[in-house]
C-alpha cells in the first residue's frame, strides 16, 4: 500500500524521485489524448475537457493528495471521476505506476455507475425543451453555435458526438451527393439528407451502432452554414451543461434524442405504407441498429425513413415551433 505523505518514491514510475510527481496531467496531456482516442475514441474528447478542468496544473503525489484535489467536483459530475480513472487507467496501461499504485488511486475516487432512467424519468415535455431553448446563455455566434446543435440534437435524433461532427463537417457538396445517390429530390422542400458515413465520427472501440444519415429540416441548413462560415469549431467546452444554459436545472440534453424516438414512434402510424416493423425505421434513423434491418437494403431503409420524416416534419416543426422558427 501507499503511504499517505510520503509518496511513491520507493517504486517512483519515472524513476526521480519524490520531485516526480505520480499524477501530473500536464505532463502526461499529450500521450494520454493520443491512447485515450484509440482505447475510448467515444469519450476522449470529453474526458480531455475534465481533466483540464480539473487536473491543470496539480502535481499529485499520493491518494491523499488526489483525494483533495477531487473534493471540489461536483458529487454527480460522473464524466469528470470517469476522465481521473481513464487517465490513472493509461498510467497502469502504460507501465508508469503498478497495477497496486493504480488501485491505490482509483480507491479515492468515486465510481459512480448510472442506473437505467425509468420510461417515466426519460420522458420530457414540450415545455421542458422549450425552457432549455431559451436558457442557452451566450451572445453572438458562439450563442448561435450552441442553439444549432440543440436544434439538430432535437431533430436528428442523433447522439452528441454525431451532431459535433455534422456541424464540424458540414458540406453542401456532401448533401446535395447524398440526395442524388439516394434519390431524394422529391423530399427537398421540406427536409435535407447528409451521408455521416462521409466523416470520421468517434465510436465505441469496438464497431458498434453509430448513425449513418442525419435527416433534418431544411431551414437548418443556413443555420449550420452560419457556423462554419465563421470559422467555429464546436467542442464540447462550448456545450458542457454548466457554460451552454442560464438556467442549471434544465433537462439533460441526452433527453432530445429520446423525446424524438418517443414522438416519431407514437406518430409513425399516421404515415401510409409504412413496413410492418415501422419501429425498426425510426431505431436506423437514431443509429440505434444497423444499416440493413429488417432485411431490407440500406438504400431501402435510407428512403424508408426519409419519406416518414417527409410526413411527419410538418407536425414535429408545430410542436416544436417556440424552437425551429425562434
Amino acid at each position: 500500500m501507499l503511504t499517505p505523505g510520503v509518496g511513491f518514491e520507493p517504486t517512483n514510475p519515472y524513476g526521480q524521485g519524490i520531485s516526480s510527481p505520480v499524477l501530473y496531467f500536464d505532463r502526461d496531456k499529450e500521450e494520454w489524448y493520443e491512447w485515450a482516442k484509440r482505447e475510448t475514441p467515444s469519450s476522449a474528447n470529453k474526458y480531455k475537457s475534465k481533466l483540464e478542468i480539473y487536473l491543470r496544473g496539480l502535481k499529485i503525489y499520493t491518494p491523499k493528495d488526489l483525494r483533495k484535489a477531487i473534493l471540489g467536483i461536483d458529487p454527480d459530475d460522473r464524466h469528470a471521476f470517469l476522465a481521473i480513472r481513464n487517465y490513472i487507467r493509461f498510467l497502469e496501461k502504460t507501465g508508469k505506476i503498478r497495477k497496486s499504485e493504480a488501485e491505490d488511486l482509483r480507491a479515492v475516487v468515486p465510481n459512480i455507475k448510472t442506473e437505467a432512467r425509468s420510461e417515466a424519468e426519460k420522458a420530457i415535455s414540450v415545455e421542458d425543451i422549450i425552457k432549455a431553448y431559451k436558457s442557452i446563455k451566450g451572445e453572438g455566434i458562439n450563442k448561435k453555435a450552441r442553439q444549432i446543435f440543440f436544434k439538430l440534437l432535437l431533430f436528428t435524433g442523433l447522439r452528441e458526438v454525431e451532431v459535433i461532427a455534422l456541424i464540424n463537417n458540414f458540406s453542401l457538396e456532401i448533401l446535395n451527393r447524398t440526395i442524388k445517390a439516394f434519390n431524394l429530390e422529391n423530399y427537398t422542400n421540406k427536409l435535407v439528407v447528409y451521408d455521416l458515413e462521409t466523416i470520421k465520427i468517434p465510436t465505441r472501440k469496438y464497431a458498434t451502432k453509430r448513425g449513418y444519415i442525419a435527416i433534418f429540416p431544411k431551414e437548418l441548413v443556413p443555420e449550420i452554414q452560419e457556423i462554419r462560415n465563421a470559422g467555429v469549431e464546436v467542442k464540447y467546452s462550448l456545450i458542457r451543461k454548466d457554460r451552454m444554459f442560464k438556467d442549471p436545472n434544465v433537462i439533460d440534453l441526452t433527453l432530445l434524442r429520446k423525446f424524438h424516438y418517443n414522438w416519431f414512434n407514437d406518430n409513425a402510424l399516421k404515415v401510409p405504407n409504412m413496413p410492418a416493423d415501422v419501429y425498426r425505421i425510426i431505431e436506423f434513423m437514431q443509429g440505434r441498429t444497423h444499416k440493413e434491418v429488417g432485411g431490407r437494403s440500406y438504400r431501402a431503409n435510407v428512403q424508408t425513413a426519409v419519406r416518414l420524416y417527409y410526413w411527419l416534419v410538418d407536425e414535429y416543426k408545430r410542436v416544436l415551433k417556440d424552437i425551429i422558427f425562434i
